[in-house]
């Protein structure tokens, strides 16, 4: 559940950089040393970003660390009971989980993952106690014409396009 990036902290993207939690929980000083990184990388100082980059071993290390202190014990399968609940917003308890075959599945026919978190809490979970991959998260954009932009912010409050629900 991580953006993968390069020593620069950019992105499969062109001139898209990540830092912080997208790139692996590692805490603040992490996120504040990719941040000089990417910003430096960004503006072209690739030598400043470089004498940076040598900092992130310790900063990685730190991360290695943490993910091993924390990792999720193997009893902890076995914990939940049929009627203790999985999915907290949408109080689905643990035996509709078990009832469905992959994350989708769960979505569709249990609401696991539909909530006001939308599978932030839950699809760790599942992914954890049934292997379930994660979905593919979809963009929640989509492309605009520029002028119809201009066209909204030049109508004055209140009023409404004749072709309003047309754009919608």
């Amino acid at each position: 559940g991580v953006v993968l990036v390069d020593r620069l902290r950019q992105s499969s993207l062109r001139d898209v950089y990540c830092i912080g939690e997208l790139t692996g929980v590692g805490g603040m000083e992490k996120a504040i040393l990719e941040g000089r990184i990417a910003a430096y990388a960004a503006c072209g100082a690739m030598e400043k970003a470089a004498q940076l980059i040598r900092q992130l071993p310790r900063e990685e290390r730190f991360v290695k660390q943490l993910s091993s202190s924390f990792a999720l014990r193997e009893e902890l399968r076995t914990l939940a009971g049929p009627q203790d609940i999985f999915c907290r917003c949408e109080d689905v308890r643990m035996s509709a989980a078990t009832g469905c075959s992959n994350a989708r599945d769960a979505r569709l026919h249990a609401r696991i993952g539909m909530g006001a978190c939308q599978g932030r809490t839950c699809g760790s979970a599942a992914e954890f106690l049934f292997g379930w991959q994660a979905s593919t998260p979809r963009s929640p954009v989509f492309p605009v014409a520029a002028g119809a932009l201009l066209a909204e912010l030049s109508e004055p409050e209140g009023s409404a396009s004749p072709n309003r629900s047309e754009q919608h």
